[in-house]
């Protein structure tokens, strides 16, 4: 009788130390998944702001004013006269 008592004793202090082992091997794996997706947060924050502030520079860039006067100081380009412009008809 006492030699099965043993076994089961020993069986359940192995399932007590395997569960442990199990219980710090989740919660380390648990860290490190935390940990991860703190720097994709930090990763998103960062690049919705990036993201407002090209879609605003976008606005800016697309403001025909500024256009124009972009095309006239890089491009030399201007508005031509009445007399410069003809009409073609096919």
């Amino acid at each position: 009788m006492k030699h099965w008592k043993l076994i089961l004793l020993v069986s359940l202090y192995v399932g007590v130390v395997f569960a442990a082992i199990q219980v710090v091997t989740q919660r380390n794996y648990t860290r490190t998944l935390f940990v991860e997706a703190q720097k994709v947060q930090q990763e998103r924050d960062l690049l919705t702001a990036e993201w407002s502030q090209l879609k605003i520079q976008q606005g800016t860039d697309l403001n025909e004013v500024r256009v124009e006067a972009q095309a006239r100081r890089e491009l030399g380009m201007h508005i031509p006269r009445a007399v410069d412009i003809r009409v073609i008809r096919e």
